[in-house]
């Protein structure tokens, strides 16, 4: 929980007493906190940790006050879950559509029983809307745009989606005569999922380039097709924007089709406060109308009197206060991360064998590679289920003895330990104990309300041999939520007891979020990048955690992988005197 989801919950009480016709100045209330909250420079979760009081607030009074210590500490208010026992939450989605308003909403959840989207739209499209009142053609038609519209902005993408369809338009581009083609938006941002993908082309025909987009093989509908800009979607439904760039404009084309709103909104505007104007073709004196900057990004940057900033730090979250005072932090890239940590053969649910695991490592390059099969709450196609400490003590000789077939590359014996229900690790300590890498994970009882979440996980951590927090908020994208918990407490736990927090590479996980990891980080904890690979191309999904990683502004220095396999084994945490297997002398 953090500002944003306290103000998210503010928010939906105000809506749903709007649904319900409530008195308007009651409304207003909640409005107001909401706001102020999200808005607040502060942290509003740590006020409640530490008592304060929240009617210094403006506009939270000891009513919503009350209210936010309850929504801080269980997730969501009684008062909430009253209203949302009487007003569906499919309602909610509609109060988005234009031209219906709370009103309207109320309307036809009384009078049709229409408690979703896909209700409303049947109920238009079988003639019942139309029978209220002042529910007329016109406004048939705007709330079925805003449907539409809607159901367009939720198709959202992984990103080895975009990335596939990218290096393949890219390619293709450039066979039909484009010198240089990049992609932008926020697949360049490395967001964790995406809705469109923009791409810049220079060079070539423009006429010849869009007539290539639009007759390509996976193109599945045209939405546009012109000399300077045209879209198409893909099979797989993805929209794909093609824009014609000159080189000298390519600098300040992909600054501006890159930057998050906040980033662009503030660029733009350090841009005028200089006498300048940026926009997509280049920076311009206002006053002469001089081109002073456009052909790269950096010197788009340097016109501004900043100094470069990295994509994946363009969301307007304080980036531009550090180029300018050059502080910016010079971000992790894949090549300094030396070893992966989170790996599974078919010992556990892996698909690949050990020796193919070793050798895909050994092609990337790695220096070192851990094994961390499941421990036995997780099933085995093979197995049946995972490692008992019979089968993980059998997994640590079977990896000594292979180790001296493989001199380049260090094989540290490790598990993935369930954390159980009871805060219990899933493997005796006398086992846990002769293990290199011990990563612990949520795989089970994922909708444990949030106090009993916490209290689990802090009593895991008060075992000596949890070294790695595995996807620690055990979140799919698009297929499950993340756990129900108090970081806060957590965090500042996993700090004072050493945890190292695990960032999943997997492109459905990405977990941590970018926005804790830079929490995290501001509290000092330290972090792995892992790819928890069940194949061996997995292994290629490194480059997807190095980018939630740069998102969340993270150093090498804060990436212990980054070290040698000596070096990050004295920083992993265990109990006093315990020593590390040795590796190759080479190591």
């Amino acid at each position: 929980m953090d500002n944003r989801g306290v103000a998210r919950c503010l928010h939906e009480i105000a809506d749903l007493l709007d649904i319900k016709g409530e008195n308007s100045f009651r409304i207003r209330s909640y409005r107001v906190a909401a706001e102020t909250v999200e808005n607040h420079g502060g942290d509003v979760v740590a006020m409640v940790r530490r008592g304060e009081d929240l009617k210094s607030l403006p506009g939270v009074g000891a009513g919503i006050a009350g209210k936010i210590q309850e929504i801080v500490e269980q997730g969501e208010c009684a008062y909430q879950r009253e209203l949302l026992a009487e007003v569906p939450r499919g309602l909610l989605e509609l109060l988005e559509l234009p031209g219906l308003g709370p009103k309207g909403v109320s309307l036809v959840w009384r009078q049709l029983g229409v408690t979703s989207a896909d209700e409303l739209e049947a109920a238009i499209t079988g003639g019942r809307f139309r029978t209220l009142p002042g529910m007329k053609d016109k406004k048939e038609a705007r709330i079925l745009k805003g449907l539409q519209e809607r159901r367009n902005q939720e198709r959202r993408f992984l990103l080895p989606v975009a990335a596939a369809a990218a290096e393949r338009l890219i390619a293709y581009l450039k066979e039909h005569g484009a010198q240089r083609v990049e992609a932008a938006g926020s697949y360049r941002r490395r967001r964790e999922s995406i809705g469109d993908l923009d791409l810049l082309a220079v060079g070539g025909e423009a006429e010849a380039l869009a007539r290539a987009l639009t007759t390509h093989p996976d193109v599945k509908e045209v939405l546009a097709q012109g000399a300077g800009k045209s879209s198409v979607v893909l099979s797989s439904g993805l929209q794909v924007d093609l824009k014609q760039v000159e080189p000298d404009s390519i600098g300040a084309a992909l600054q501006y089709f890159t930057g998050g709103k906040g980033h662009n909104i503030a660029t733009r505007e350090r841009a005028v406060r200089r006498g300048l104007k940026l926009n997509e073709y280049g920076v311009f004196r206002v006053d002469t109308g001089e081109r002073v900057a456009g052909a790269t990004e950096d010197e788009v940057y340097q016109a501004l009197g900043l100094r470069y900033i990295p994509p994946e730090m363009r969301e307007g979250r304080g980036e531009i206060e550090r180029a300018e005072a050059g502080t910016l932090p010079a971000l992790v890239e894949e090549a300094d991360v030396l070893g992966d940590l989170h790996a599974h053969t078919t010992e556990s649910d892996g698909k690949d064998s050990l020796e193919a695991m070793v050798a895909a490592a050994r092609a990337r390059g790695l220096r070192y590679l851990a094994l961390t099969e499941h421990s036995r709450a997780i099933p085995s196609p093979t197995m049946g289920s995972g490692m008992d400490e019979a089968r993980c003590l059998a997994h640590i000789r079977r990896l000594r003895a292979y180790q001296e077939r493989v001199p380049d590359l260090r094989l540290l014996a490790g598990v993935e330990v369930d954390i159980l229900p009871d805060g219990r690790l899933d493997m005796d300590d006398e086992v846990l104990a002769q293990l290199d890498v011990v990563v612990a994970s949520l795989h089970s009882q994922l909708t444990m309300e949030p106090a009993k979440m916490t209290d689990r996980v802090l009593k895991a951590f008060e075992n000596p041999y949890f070294q790695i927090w595995g996807h620690p908020l055990a979140r799919r994208l698009f297929q499950r939520l993340p756990v129900g918990i108090d970081l806060e407490r957590v965090f500042t736990e996993a700090g004072r007891q050493g945890v190292t927090l695990e960032i999943n590479s997997q492109p459905q996980r990405l977990d941590l979020p970018d926005h804790l990891i830079r929490s995290a980080r501001e509290k000092g904890l330290r972090f792995v990048i892992s790819t928890d690979s069940h194949s061996t191309s997995q292994l290629e999904n490194m480059r997807w955690g190095v980018g939630q990683a740069r998102r969340g502004w993270l150093g090498p220095e804060d990436v212990l992988n980054t070290r040698p396999a000596d070096g990050l084994l004295a920083l992993l945490r265990r109990p006093s005197g315990q020593a590390t297997s040795p590796g190759p002398a080479a190591r």
